[in-house]
């Protein structure tokens, strides 16, 4: 089992404690320990996620990428969704959304004043 495996491992043991919680009132407050343990287990497991690297970013074709616009919300593309990187070069990224035919082309001078990419969702947001 590599560490991905474990992860989501615990993350379905979680689920299925905050089920039994919700379920079962004598032992909620058990579940919920149990709960709050693999929270722990699952952040320490996971990798940091802070911005990826325009180095990073360019090694990792036909991997997903989540993508946040830093522009004003009726001005960006979208908010926060993940893309599936094409290819790169030193002009730029192409992305693609999953089930989408076109792709959207992100200027690598722009990286950090307009747009971010990360490796899953900063935490707080909707993973869609």
């Amino acid at each position: 089992m590599d560490v991905k495996e474990a992860i989501t491992q615990l993350t379905g043991l979680k689920k299925y404690c905050e089920g039994m919680a919700e379920c079962d009132e004598s032992g909620s407050y058990v579940f919920d320990l149990d709960v709050q343990a693999l929270d722990m287990a699952i952040s320490a497991l996971s990798p940091p996620n802070e911005p990826l690297t325009i180095e990073q970013l360019r090694e990792m074709d036909g991997e997903p990428v989540w993508c946040k616009w830093l522009l004003p919300e009726d001005r960006a593309i979208e908010q926060g969704k993940w893309f599936i990187v094409i290819s790169g070069d030193k002009a730029g990224l192409e992305i693609k959304r999953p089930a989408e035919y076109g792709c959207h082309f992100c200027k690598i001078d722009d990286y950090g004043k307009t747009w971010l990419a990360y490796r899953r969702p900063p935490e707080g947001e909707v993973d869609t």
